[in-house]
């Protein structure tokens, strides 16, 4: 069960020999004490949570806001990390990017989720565009571990661009330009399916 505030406050205080009475009731020095205190509890719950793996500051925010710590400590000790680099949304977004694509989700799916995680659009454009990524053969990639080098794929895209056609062509999958017609695609269709018959004979 979460321990509400309060009640973390309180052990804290105990913990460091101060009395856990209101603030008000505290002299200056037991308030600094109390403070320090509370920022190095904090820390080392962000360092803990950063050993695992990388977090956006929006990320580790919550976190250790959801185990019950003081806003202003919490603010106080992301400031303190992110100035030592410990934290940093840039790298964040290089390792997210990185580990997702490998892992066959594309850009529109990457970018959505970065942006949950408190990245600005800035900062994913430059991780998704400027990136050593290629989502065209990470996708073909992905759809030959899942359904075998013989399952065939089509790319339906609006980009006319030679780079997308021989792109896809060099990793096997055929290419149909938006506007979609039906027919086009029904006759790609008809077409493996006489070559898979052909191939059983």
């Amino acid at each position: 069960m979460r321990r509400s505030k309060t009640s973390r406050t309180r052990e804290l205080f105990e913990a460091a020999g101060l009395p856990a009475a209101d603030a008000e009731a505290l002299t200056p020095e037991q308030q600094a004490e109390r403070a320090k205190q509370q920022d190095k509890e904090v820390e080392a719950a962000a360092v803990r949570l950063l050993s695992r793996r990388e977090h956006s500051t929006e990320e580790l925010k919550r976190k250790l806001a959801a185990k019950g710590y003081p806003e202003a400590s919490v603010a106080t000790v992301i400031d303190k990390l992110g100035q030592k680099k410990w934290v940093s949304d840039e790298r964040f977004a290089a390792s997210y990017v990185h580990h997702h694509a490998r892992r066959g989700q594309g850009p529109v799916r990457i970018r959505a989720e970065l942006r949950q995680q408190g990245i600005t659009d800035t900062q994913i454009q430059q991780e998704i565009a400027g990136g050593e990524q290629d989502w065209n053969g990470l996708a073909a990639e992905v759809r030959r571990r899942k359904f075998g080098a013989e399952l065939p794929a089509i790319l339906i895209t609006a980009d006319r661009s030679p780079a997308v056609r021989d792109a896809a062509r060099a990793n096997d999958i055929q290419v149909l330009n938006k506007p979609l017609k039906p027919a086009a695609l029904r006759a790609l269709m008809a077409q493996w399916r006489v070559q898979r018959i052909a191939a059983a004979e």
